[in-house]
C-alpha cells in the first residue's frame, strides 16, 4: 500500500545515515515523488525548508500514534491549517461522453503539495485501522509503515531491516553461550 504521507515522512530516514543525504534536497527523488503522486513538479518550490519543517511535524505525529494511539491536538491543529489552506474547489467537466468531477488547486505549488501530504496524512489515520501503523522494530530505523499483512504482525519496514534483525539476534545468542 502506498501513502504520500508516508513516503514523505520516511524520507527523514536518510539524515540520520551519515553516507546518504535528504531526499528533499534531491532534485531526482523530487521529481520522482511527484511523478508518482501527480503533484506539481516538487524540485520547483522554492522554500524546501518549508516542507522539511512539515515532515518533522507529521513524524512526531505519526510516532506518537504509533506509541500512544492518539495525536496532540497541535498537531492536529497544524494539519487543519494546511488543509484550510488548500482552496481547492471540486468543478464537474465533460469528459468523452460523460462526466468528471475534477479539483482545481488556487495556491501557490509549495501550499498545493503541503495540502495533498495533509491530505493523506489524514487519510491514512481516519480511513485505516491506527493498530496497523507501526514504527520499524529496529532501533536505528524511524521508518513508519503501514502493516497490510494478513496477520498484522509486521516488526520491521522491510526485509532489510527483518535480516539485520534477526542476525542481531542470533549473534546475541551467540556471544551469551
Amino acid at each position: 500500500m502506498d501513502f504520500l504521507c508516508l513516503d514523505f515522512i520516511n524520507s527523514r530516514w536518510y539524515i540520520t545515515h551519515k553516507p546518504f543525504h535528504d531526499p528533499l534536497d534531491s532534485r531526482d527523488w523530487l521529481e520522482k515523488i511527484s511523478t508518482r503522486y501527480s503533484l506539481p513538479e516538487i524540485c520547483l518550490v522554492k522554500n524546501i525548508g518549508e516542507l522539511k519543517t512539515f515532515r518533522e511535524l507529521l513524524f512526531h505525529a505519526l510516532l506518537e500514534l504509533c506509541i500512544e494511539c492518539k495525536i496532540q491536538g497541535i498537531y492536529i491543529q497544524k494539519v487543519n491549517d494546511i488543509l484550510a489552506n488548500g482552496h481547492v474547489q471540486s468543478v464537474l467537466i465533460p469528459k468523452g461522453g460523460g462526466y468528471c468531477l475534477q479539483v482545481q488547486h488556487h495556491c501557490d505549488d509549495l501550499t498545493w503539495v503541503m495540502y495533498q501530504i495533509a491530505l493523506s496524512f489524514s487519510e491514512l489515520i481516519t480511513e485505516y485501522p491506527i493498530h496497523n501503523l507501526k514504527k520499524c522494530g529496529n532501533p536505528d530505523c524511524d521508518w513508519i509503515f503501514y502493516d497490510d499483512s494478513k496477520s498484522h504482525t509486521r516488526k520491521w519496514c522491510d526485509n532489510r531491516c527483518a535480516s539485520l534483525m534477526k542476525v542481531r539476534k542470533f549473534r546475541a545468542k551467540g556471544a551469551e553461550k
